[in-house]
């Protein structure tokens, strides 16, 4: 059966997400090269400051001409980046078709590149598995529009939203903390309350997965919001008077995106002020007495139950 759009840029997809945790405030991006029905070059953005996907493509083959290409995001026009941009490269192959999944969301650039694409003589077919290719990089498209730092949100729980149990470590299981450090590896800063850093003496850092065999991997910068904790040794303190405006001014410093691991006082702040833009919580299938989240939980889904019971919930305002 012949190969449709959607299952190259399918394969597009699969090729940006080998990117993760390295491309830093940078999106994502995977792409493909079909020719005569055959797939002849994939190429995705490696790291932070390295070829763009379709320059890691191209430099592959040089059989271009005539071919269709698969983005998952519309090739870059600015130049003032660490790159060259991508729109000029993908007309100077000579191919003869592009299939985007989306624009580029930065507002002062978008659909330039594929207007200078189009009167190269070039079709360009937009739209391709559109809503999966926006799930690679909710917080670029964030960043673009926003210019602050995306917020992903992360509490454990129990059934009863119990977030501390005393003499107890951890409240869910081992596959679940896989999963935070691969959530970690994503963020360009981790945070944690005051009071969950004096409790818990978290390292905050990524730990147990492959990425950090990577040489283009770096660990995230280490915030505790404190009002009295001063000198902390590997760890910054800041303060927080408006959100919106730390955000913005986190984002200046480099810091797409924000994961802050939150105890009770700071989930309950962030989740009835609603800064965050993501919410995973992590439930452990059972209840226990202890500390409870005191307010209400927004609507959740289910994407994720582990061999445990424990359960991936997740809330998105992005």
């Amino acid at each position: 059966m012949q190969a449709t759009h959607e299952d190259y840029m399918a394969l597009a997809i699969n090729n940006a997400k080998m990117g993760w945790g390295l491309t830093k405030t940078n999106p994502m991006v995977g792409a493909v090269l079909v020719k005569d029905e055959k797939v002849i070059a994939t190429g995705f953005h490696q790291y932070f400051g390295g070829p763009h996907a379709e320059a890691d493509l191209f430099s592959k083959t040089e059989d271009t001409e005539g071919a269709t290409l698969y983005v998952t995001m519309e090739p870059c026009f600015h130049t003032n980046k660490k790159t060259p941009p991508c729109t000029p490269l993908v007309i100077e192959k000579k191919i003869a078709k592009l299939v985007v999944g989306m624009r580029d969301p930065n507002p002062e650039t978008t659909g330039k590149g594929l207007e200078q694409i189009k009167a190269a003589g070039i079709e360009v077919i937009e739209g391709v598995l559109e809503k999966e290719v926006q799930g690679l990089n909710p917080a670029f498209t964030i960043n673009m529009n926003e210019q602050r730092s995306f917020v992903h949100l992360k509490i454990a729980q129990t059934q009863d939203q119990t977030l501390v149990i005393p003499e107890r470590q951890w409240i869910t299981g081992d596959e679940v903390r896989r999963d935070v450090h691969w959530m970690r590896a994503q963020c360009q800063a981790i945070m944690v309350g005051g009071e969950t850093f004096r409790t818990d003496s978290p390292e905050l850092t990524v730990r147990g997965i492959h990425l950090l065999e990577n040489e283009h991997f770096e660990q995230p910068r280490r915030l505790v919001l404190s009002r009295t904790l001063k000198e902390l040794e590997g760890f910054e303190a800041v303060q927080v008077n408006d959100w919106n405006q730390f955000l913005k001014d986190l984002y200046k410093e480099g810091i797409g995106s924000l994961y802050i691991e939150a105890g009770p006082n700071l989930a309950k702040e962030l989740i009835e002020n609603k800064v965050y833009d993501y919410l995973s919580v992590m439930e452990a299938p059972f209840k226990a007495e202890g500390i409870r989240l005191d307010t209400e939980l927004p609507e959740l889904s289910e994407i994720r139950k582990y061999s445990n019971g424990d359960r991936w919930l997740i809330c998105s305002q992005a």
